[in-house]
C-alpha cells in the first residue's frame, strides 16, 4: 500500500498512567491499526520526595518558619509511611502544634490558618528557589494530605519551535513505520 493512502489521522488516548498512540491504516478494516503504548509513571519515588522535602525545608522560604516546616514535614512523612488516611486537622494540631488531645477545630482555627500559609509558602518557593525542581509537593485546598507530582524541567527558550520539530519527527517516524508494516 503506497504511503499516500495511509490514513494520517492519529488518535491519542491518555489514561492516568499510560499513553496510547493509534494509527489507523486507510482501506484496512477498522480493527487494523498500529498501536504503541508507553507507561507514564508520574509518581516520584519516596527517596526523591524526601530529598526534595529537605531542599524545601532548608530554603530561604522555609528556614525562618519552623512551624510551617514541621507541618510540611509531618504531612509528607505521614503520607510516605502509608498513613495518609490518618491526617486530619486534630492530628496535625496535636502532633505539629502541641495542642491537647481534646483539640476542638470549632474553637481553634490554627491548623486551617497555617495550612493556608503553607500553601502560599509552597507557591512562593516554586516561583523562586524551587523554580527548577521537577518534583512538586502540593497541599490541595480542603485536605491536609499532600500530593506529589513530577513535572518536566523548566522549558528552554523557543520551546514551541523545538516542540514542533520533535512532533514532526515523531509523526514522520510513525508514518514511516506504518508504511513499512503496510507493505
Amino acid at each position: 500500500m503506497p504511503v499516500d493512502t495511509l490514513h494520517a489521522a492519529l488518535t491519542l488516548g491518555m489514561s492516568r498512567s499510560r499513553l496510547r498512540l493509534r494509527v489507523p491504516i486507510r482501506g484496512a478494516m477498522r480493527s487494523q491499526a498500529i498501536t504503541a503504548e508507553a507507561s507514564l509513571d508520574t509518581s516520584p519515588e519516596p527517596g526523591e520526595i524526601r530529598a526534595h522535602l529537605q531542599r524545601i525545608l532548608t530554603s530561604a522560604e522555609f528556614a525562618a518558619s519552623p512551624r510551617l516546616a514541621r507541618f510540611l514535614a509531618f504531612v509528607v512523612e505521614t503520607t510516605l509511611a502509608g498513613k495518609s488516611e490518618q491526617i486530619k486537622e486534630a492530628l496535625v494540631a496535636v502532633e505539629v502544634y502541641g495542642r491537647r488531645p481534646d483539640y476542638n477545630p470549632q474553637v481553634d482555627s490554627t491548623v486551617r490558618v497555617e495550612a493556608g500559609r503553607l500553601r502560599a509558602r509552597l507557591r512562593r518557593y516554586y516561583e523562586s528557589s524551587g523554580q527548577g525542581e521537577t518534583v512538586r509537593i502540593e497541599l490541595p485546598k480542603g485536605t491536609y494530605i499532600p500530593v506529589f507530582h513530577v513535572s518536566p524541567p523548566p522549558a528552554l527558550p523557543h520551546t514551541p519551535s523545538r516542540f514542533r520539530m520533535w512532533l514532526g519527527l515523531a509523526l514522520a517516524a510513525t508514518l514511516g513505520i506504518v508504511a513499512v508494516v503496510a507493505f
